[in-house]
């Protein structure tokens, strides 16, 4: 009954990029203000100015700054995709998986630990984290769900190309859609088997997939197939479009509805 009773508590996970961070800091304040959860966002310090707006207007919204994990593979002081353009930025999202053991201290010390784990995408790390705690873990999309199909179907099957402008089916998706491998993720692109950074990218994109729930900034009335394509493909519905978010004062939020 003690954790029936429990508040709904949502450790929010971002990875530091305005593009990914931004819509998810909205949806942290829409799933707060409106739905009335306590979040908490994990955040380095050069990050933290990013989450000063919200946290002025949403004061349920708690901050928990870590520091940024020690690393030889980047510069001293990149924390976030804006400083590290000129690198890897598959070493950014490497290196952010170094706050798995320090989430997983302050949960486990926490008097009021987290019920749901919710992270962009490029942090599928985080979904060993929910394993550990033994709560939900949730994907959040900053883009649509056309683009997460593709990349869970890159990442299941492992098409190689070497011509740029040869064409790579995804003959699962509804459409069956051709890209030219130029125009796919360079992320996936730059693939190396056996290269430990390479198999690091591509085991936290399929850790994505054994997700307990998906979340998109997008909406039923133009992506209703692929939000459908995704439900049938993960073989479960807790798959949502809660956008376009924005942040709040004039914004029209789209209400989180579940199908199935």
């Amino acid at each position: 009954m003690a954790k029936l009773q429990r508040r709904v508590h949502v450790l929010v996970v971002p990875f530091p990029a305005a593009g990914h961070m931004l819509p998810l800091l909205d949806l942290a304040h829409l799933l707060s203000a409106r739905y009335g959860l306590a979040v908490t966002i994990v955040v380095t310090p050069k990050n933290l100015p990013h989450l000063s707006p919200l946290l002025a207007r949403c004061p349920a919204v708690a901050s928990l700054v870590l520091p940024f994990p020690d690393n030889p593979n980047l510069p001293p002081g990149v924390e976030n995709a804006h400083d590290a353009q000129i690198h890897d930025i598959r070493l950014l999202m490497r290196e952010l998986s170094g706050l798995h053991d320090p989430l997983l201290r302050w949960a486990r010390s926490c008097a009021d630990p987290p019920t749901a784990v919710l992270s962009d995408f490029f942090c599928g790390w985080t979904n060993g984290l929910a394993t550990e705690l033994g709560v939900p873990h949730l994907v959040f999309s900053p883009s649509g769900a056309l683009c997460l199909a593709l990349v869970h179907s890159l990442w299941r099957r492992m098409p190689k190309r070497s011509d740029p402008d040869e064409l790579v089916p995804f003959p699962s998706l509804p459409g069956s859609p051709l890209y030219p491998w130029r125009h796919l993720s360079p992320i996936y692109r730059r693939y190396e088997e056996g290269d430990p950074l390479s198999e690091f990218i591509k085991a936290s994109y399929l850790a994505n997939i054994g997700s307990w729930g998906f979340v998109f900034n997008t909406f039923v009335e133009i992506e209703k197939s692929y939000l459908e394509h995704l439900r049938d493909d993960l073989g479960h519905a807790r798959v949502w479009g809660v956008g376009p978010l924005a942040p709040p004062g004039g914004a029209v939020f789209q209400d989180l509805v579940e199908y199935g």
